[in-house]
């Protein structure tokens, strides 16, 4: 037996029915057991346990207990989290702010697709057993191995079904517009622009999945002229939003070209996007030390809780004004990804109002 699902909630004959289309073959999946938790004491059980549930599942409809307080705990405790019996009224935003990475309605075609990413996630798990040869004690595998590994499958696996989706919506809006009526007009106007949304969440989920496998291409690369290229790139919004840009020399460091671009477009990107006032003020330092050296990108926006600093490097987690400003909340995730493949880290400094410092240091290279 490779391992076991928590089913949290929900009833005995989705929990049963998810089991034996896992163990069908039908989806590939390798020998798993589907345990189904009906009190907080046998949740807090699981959980506890040696060997921990590798993916949860979380029935909304739940009387027991509250499910906004059941996602966290089974995030926090490094076990991603589908959501099941989703209402069309739920929030979801909420939803996926609080770490859930997947919502599905509670019917059959719900379980359905319920049962498609879970096999997913078995399918990674039993490849990661696989791997370990069985005559050696290997150390456990790192939860966050296990992640970066599901969080590809996830975001190339559903490309196909998303993007066919969109198809098909569109398709229903172009040949039968006059016939839906204006009530069903507006279904599939919300229905487009929902699995547009998806597919931007998608396509970040995506890009942050290759910084996982990406082969670091070090070369020497001018700070400075890589700043400017950026600059130039968004001169339109600075522009628009008087920006005053100070910046002091940078050097010529040996960085992966195509990731430290991506870098400097996703902070200075943030910067026009969290801007409280015009004109916006955006100032770049850099230090370095005997041993390191790093950089600050530094606005005068609206700023961030402290609190809610140290979370918005996670996917998909945002501040408190998620939902005055556009965006998912993989902006800084990637950020944080392409300084760690650097051997570097990335932290926030920020003031509510007053705006934002984010930082980060990389080890000085001793072939520079």
């Amino acid at each position: 037996m490779l391992g076991k699902i928590l089913f949290i909630g929900g009833t005995r004959a989705d929990s049963k029915l998810l089991e034996n289309i896992l163990n069908s073959g039908l989806l590939g999946s390798a020998s798993v057991s589907v345990a189904r938790a009906t009190t907080i004491q046998e949740v807090d059980e699981a959980l506890a346990a040696e060997n921990p549930p590798f993916l949860g599942i979380v029935d909304t409809r739940i009387e027991w207990g509250q499910w906004q307080a059941l996602v966290p705990q089974l995030v926090n405790a490094s076990i991603p989290t589908i959501l099941f019996g989703v209402s069309p009224a739920l929030d979801t935003d909420e939803a996926l702010s609080l770490g859930a990475i997947a919502l599905f309605p509670g019917c059959s075609s719900g379980l359905l697709g319920v049962s498609q990413l879970a096999s997913s996630y078995v399918e990674s798990a039993s490849q990661q057993v696989e791997e370990i040869p069985q005559e050696t004690t290997q150390p456990a595998e790192d939860p966050g191995t296990l992640k970066d590994t599901i969080v590809y499958a996830i975001s190339h696996d559903f490309q196909a079904p998303l993007q066919l989706s969109h198809r098909y919506a569109r398709l229903l809006e172009e040949d039968y517009h006059s016939a839906l009526g204006e009530e069903g007009s507006k279904i599939i106007d919300n229905l487009t622009s929902n699995l547009g949304l998806a597919q931007e969440m998608l396509d970040e989920l995506l890009d942050y999945a290759r910084l996982q496998t990406y082969d670091l291409k070090p070369e020497p690369v001018d700070l400075e002229q890589l700043l400017l290229s950026t600059l130039e790139l968004f001169r339109i919004d600075l522009d628009a939003a008087s920006a005053q840009v100070s910046s002091d020399s940078l050097p010529t460091h040996p960085v992966d070209r195509r990731q430290f671009k991506r870098l400097f477009q996703n902070l200075i990107a943030n910067a026009i996007k969290f801007q409280r006032k015009k004109p916006l003020r955006i100032s770049v330092r850099y230090k370095e030390t005997a041993k390191r050296w790093g950089m600050s990108f530094r606005d005068n926006g609206i700023g961030i809780k402290e609190s809610d600093t140290s979370k918005l490097f996670e996917m998909f987690k945002r501040g408190q004004t998620d939902k005055e400003y556009p965006g998912h909340g993989m902006g800084l995730t990637i950020c944080k990804k392409i300084v760690e493949n650097h051997g570097g880290r990335i932290w926030i400094k920020s003031i509510p109002g007053k705006g934002t410092s984010v930082n980060f240091a990389l080890p000085l290279s001793k072939d520079e």
